[in-house]
C-alpha cells in the first residue's frame, strides 16, 4: 500500500470465517489487551515478485516453499483486465497463479493509481479504464449522466495541465490522469460492472483466498483532493463524511449482492476523510459496516507509534486497535505497516519501526492475518539480503521467529 501520509493509512475490510477474541468499545485502543486464547494468524506477502523480477531467485528459495507464508497478494490493475469496454481478458492474471504454487492467491485490484506521496513518481492515473471517462459512456447510463469529472492537486497532479480545480471530457485541454470522483455514475456503474465480471470468472477457484476491490486510490478508499471534492457542483459535492459513508456502503452492498456461491473472501480497503475532524469516526463507521455485511475489516499502516498510542489509550492508526477489539472473534482482521521497516532505528524518518515489536501488539488485539512487505521477509529469510539500512541485518534472527511463530511473539 502506498498513501498520502501515514496518519491516512487505515481500515480494509474482508469476508471470512469467525474467530474467538475478545470486544471493547471504539474510539481509542484498550488499555490492557490480551491475546485470544485461540490465537491463528497468517502471514501473507504482499506484492510478490514475478519470474524475472527483483530478488525472483531469492523468492523461489527462501520465500515461496516457506510452510510459514500462507499466501501471496497480488495487485492487479483495472484496465490489465478490462482492455475495452465490457471486455475482460483474465488470461495474464490467472496465468500468475502458477507462479506461486501451493498458496491461497489474495487478489487486490486497483482502480486508480497511486498518489505521489511516498511513491514517487505516483499521482499520475493510468489503471482506469479510458473509455470511463467519454462522453459517450456516460451519455449511454441509464439515466443518462455529465461525464465523470476528475480532480487535480498537490499530491496528485495529474499531468500538471490543472492546478487544484476539476475538469471532465468537456473541459478544453481535458486530462484524464487527475483522481476520478469515484462515486459519480460513470466511475461506478463500469467499476461495478467489472466487479460483477471478476466474481463470475472466480467462482468456485479454489486457489482464491480473498479478493480486495480499492474504491479509491490503489487499494484504499482515502479521498484525495479533498478540497477539489468538495468545490464540486451539488449533487457530487463532498460536504462532511455523509456522501463518501454513502459511497462506501453502497458498494458494499453491491459487492454482497453480486457474491457467487460458494461465497468468495471479499477485502475493502478503508480510510478517514480530511472532512472527518475526529479522524476516527469514519474508520468507525466503515468497521461496523464492514462486520455488518459479514466482512472483515484491518489496517495497511502498521507502524511504531501504534505501540505508544494503544499504551496511552489513544487511537492507533485508522483506531484499528480499539476495532480490532471490538469485533474480535466477528470477523477477519488484516494488518500491512505502513513502510518497509527498520529495526535498527537507522532512519529517523521510517514511521514503521520494528516488526519484532510490532507483531506482538498486533496479536494482543487480535489480529488474524499479517501481511508483511517483501524487504522485511527477505531480511526473516534470505541471509543474502543486504536491507536498505544495513545495521537492520541483526534483526534477521527475531524477524524469522516472529513470522514463523507470531503468536508466540506476544507470550
Amino acid at each position: 500500500m502506498r498513501v498520502k501520509s501515514i496518519s491516512r493509512i487505515v481500515l480494509m475490510a474482508a469476508t471470512g470465517v469467525g474467530f474467538v477474541g475478545l470486544t471493547a468499545c471504539g474510539g481509542g485502543s484498550s488499555s490492557h489487551p490480551t491475546p485470544t486464547s485461540s490465537c491463528s494468524v497468517q502471514v501473507n506477502a504482499f506484492d510478490p515478485p514475478g519470474p524475472g523480477g527483483n530478488n525472483w531467485n531469492a523468492f523461489q528459495k527462501y520465500v515461496l516453499p516457506n510452510p510459514a507464508i500462507h499466501g501471496m497478494n497480488l495487485n492487479v490493475p483495472w484496465n490489465s483486465v478490462e482492455i475495452a469496454q465490457g471486455q475482460y481478458d483474465f488470461s495474464s492474471l490467472d496465468g500468475q497463479f502458477a507462479n506461486y504454487p501451493g498458496k491461497t492467491i489474495d487478489l487486490i485490484f486497483q482502480p486508480i493509481s497511486y498518489s505521489n506521496v511516498n511513491n514517487p513518481p505516483g499521482g499520475v492515473n493510468t489503471l482506469t479504464p479510458s473509455y470511463v471517462f467519454t462522453t459517450a459512456w456516460a451519455g449511454s447510463l441509464n439515466p443518462p449522466s455529465a461525464p465523470l469529472d476528475v480532480t487535480y492537486c498537490d499530491p496528485y497532479p495529474g499531468n500538471g495541465t490543472f492546478v487544484k480545480t476539476f475538469a471532465n471530457a468537456n473541459t478544453p485541454g481535458f486530462d484524464p490522469t487527475g483522481v476520478p470522483v469515484v462515486y459519480e455514475a460513470p466511475f461506478k456503474v463500469a467499476y461495478q460492472n467489472f466487479i460483477s465480471a471478476v466474481l463470475l470468472h472466480y467462482k468456485g477457484n479454489s486457489s482464491i483466498g480473498y479478493m480486495r476491490f480499492g474504491l479509491a486510490v490503489g487499494n484504499e478508499t482515502y479521498a484525495y483532493c479533498a478540497a477539489e471534492l468538495q468545490a464540486l457542483p451539488a449533487p457530487n459535492t463532498l460536504v462532511g463524511t455523509t456522501i463518501w459513508e454513502n459511497w462506501i456502503s453502497e458498494m458494499e452492498s453491491f459487492e454482497k449482492s453480486v457474491m457467487p456461491s460458494p461465497p468468495i473472501q471479499l477485502m475493502q480497503s478503508l480510510n478517514h476523510l480530511d472532512t472527518d475532524p475526529t479522524y476516527v469516526s469514519v474508520p468507525d463507521f466503515e468497521a461496523a459496516t464492514a462486520a455488518s455485511n459479514g466482512f472483515g475489516f484491518g489496517n495497511n499502516g502498521l507502524q511504531k507509534s501504534d505501540i505508544t498510542n494503544s499504551a496511552s489509550n489513544m487511537p492507533c492508526t485508522g483506531d484499528w486497535c480499539a476495532m480490532f477489539d471490538k469485533y474480535a472473534g466477528q470477523v477477519p482482521l488484516e494488518l500491512q505497516e505502513a513502510n518497509p521497516s527498520n529495526p535498527s532505528g537507522s532512519d529517523p524518518t521510517n514511521p514503521t519501526g520494528n516488526l519484532a515489536d510490532l507483531i506482538p501488539l498486533a496479536v494482543s488485539h487480535h489480529v488474524t492475518i499479517l501481511e508483511p512487505l517483501m524487504a522485511d521477509l527477505y531480511l526473516a529469510y534470505d541471509p543474502n539480503y543486504t536491507p536498505k539500512n544495513p545495521s537492520d541485518s541483526s534483526f534477521s534472527g527475531t524477524y524469522q521467529a516472529a513470522f514463523n511463530n507470531p503468536c508466540a511473539a506476544s507470550q
